[in-house]
């Protein structure tokens, strides 16, 4: 990885050297050879911003996807191709003013380029590109000082790398996950944890989070909840279940206390279980 860097860091400082030597020792020798060496700049600008457009592009989509989770990865790939659209831009227009100064075209169409130059790329797009940057620039210099739970949030939310196994064994683990889950109902245990699912299910704590990241399942805790809640419901449709404690049927369900299945039941169904109760022996009535 290293050999990686100094590779891509040696084209970059050379073209910056190169225009340092040229803006401080060079300009002023000859109108022409200042010309024509701006046109070479902005050409040679244009060309290694799409390089490494291309490079990055590939490396966010192929590489980084896999080891940060997907909100994240999504923002990252906002911010890319933002930045790069508008640092795409600045080469073009400088390469149009070159060619407008020039002597490679005639009157009649320098006349049609200056106006497109100013009435759409200077009035418009070059105003908005300095904007942006600007903006983007102050928000990552705020950032950066104060460290804001709300920019860090933006930009790079916490825990956003993956465990590598968990992209490597995501079908192994949504079958087990759905075997333990849906077929031997392993939420109906009242102490079950995060810790111990990972446990029975032979990965790590750190692949399961992730599995549910990936997956976009939620948090452990609302997807045990919700299997749950569905399991207290589908005993409550059964036959002369009705005449059952609720109580009793939502601890077979794997709730720990009465307190608990009536708070999150209430959040997730939006109704009491008294209510819902007395809206299945509605429906058994009619």
């Amino acid at each position: 990885r290293k050999s990686y860097i100094v590779k891509h860091c040696i084209v970059p400082l050379v073209y910056y050297l190169l225009i340092v030597l040229f803006r401080f020792f060079l300009i002023g020798i000859d109108p022409v050879f200042d010309l024509n060496l701006s046109f070479f700049f902005s050409l040679s600008a244009l060309a290694i911003f799409w390089y490494y457009f291309i490079i990055t592009r590939n490396e966010l989509n192929q590489n980084v996807k896999n080891y940060i989770i997907p909100r994240a990865h999504s923002k990252l790939r906002v911010l890319f191709f933002s930045i790069y659209f508008f640092l795409l831009q600045v080469p073009l227009w400088d390469m149009l003013r070159n060619l407008l100064q020039s002597h490679f075209i005639s009157d009649f169409y320098r006349s049609k380029l200056e106006f497109l130059y100013h009435s759409i790329f200077q009035a418009f797009g070059e105003n908005l590109a300095y904007g942006y940057i600007h903006i983007l620039g102050y928000v990552l210099f705020i950032f950066a000082l104060s460290e804001l739970k709300f920019f860090k949030n933006f930009f790079l939310p916490e825990d956003v790398s993956l465990h590598k196994n968990t992209f490597k064994n995501l079908e192994k683990i949504d079958n087990l996950f759905h075997s333990y889950f849906l077929l031997n109902k392993g939420f109906k245990n009242p102490q079950l944890t995060i810790e111990t699912c990972a446990n029975d299910l032979g990965i790590t704590k750190k692949e399961l989070i992730d599995y549910l990241k990936i997956t976009r399942k939620g948090t452990f805790k609302e997807l045990v909840n919700t299997h749950r809640v569905d399991e207290f419901k589908v005993h409550l449709k059964e036959e002369d279940s009705l005449r059952y404690d609720m109580v009793g049927l939502a601890k077979e369900c794997g709730f720990a206390s009465k307190s608990t299945f009536y708070r999150v039941f209430k959040d997730i169904e939006g109704i009491t279980p008294k209510e819902f109760k007395a809206l299945v022996f509605k429906q058994k009535r009619n």
